[in-house]
């Protein structure tokens, strides 16, 4: 979203009455990030939009094929694994385990090391749902990022890193 050079003169003198300190830099990083990273997931959800799932129910299907077909864990993963997988909270996850479940998609089981604990495996449904759908999702992410070169995507991504230790840490 482009603003002319007067309304960002303003918004950064607004900026600044709150604190002259304020580095309306950051905050205006802040937003665009803001902005981008809502229209990625829109995207993401239009590109699921006739797999009548969310981009977020998704996203734990491909990390559990992942985790069965890349780490070898065909026993899946325990709900906890999924919430640190994708940084989101134990309740939101089961929220989307139930749905998942209810669909077909999952299915839980006792893990057999902890009889206290169980573990999410996909089914033939979600594996399948899975294989459907990756495609046109990887497409309609791989065509965003076709706007920057192979070296700026490169360098992004080590921003972004930094960036995100940088909030980890607090500071």
């Amino acid at each position: 979203m482009h603003q002319s050079p007067e309304h960002v003169h303003k918004w950064r003198t607004f900026m600044q009455s709150f604190t002259a300190e304020a580095d309306t830099r950051a905050h205006k990083l802040m937003e665009e990030m803001i902005l981008v990273s809502r229209g990625l997931y829109q995207l993401g959800e239009q590109s699921l939009e006739a797999a009548g799932i969310s981009f977020a129910q998704y996203r734990i299907l491909m990390s559990l094929l992942f985790a069965e077909q890349m780490d070898g864990r065909a026993d899946g993963l325990n709900p906890s694994e999924i919430s640190q997988w994708h940084g989101t909270s134990r309740n939101t996850i089961s929220a989307l385990l139930r749905n998942l479940e209810e669909s077909g998609h999952v299915v839980r089981h006792l893990d057999e090391a902890d009889r206290r604990k169980f573990n999410i495996c996909l089914t033939d449904a979600g594996r399948e749902m899975v294989r459907q759908h990756a495609r046109a999702h990887l497409h309609a992410t791989t065509h965003c990022f076709e706007a920057l070169t192979a070296e700026e995507q490169d360098l992004l991504s080590q921003l972004l890193h930094k960036i995100g230790k940088q909030v980890a840490s607090g500071e």
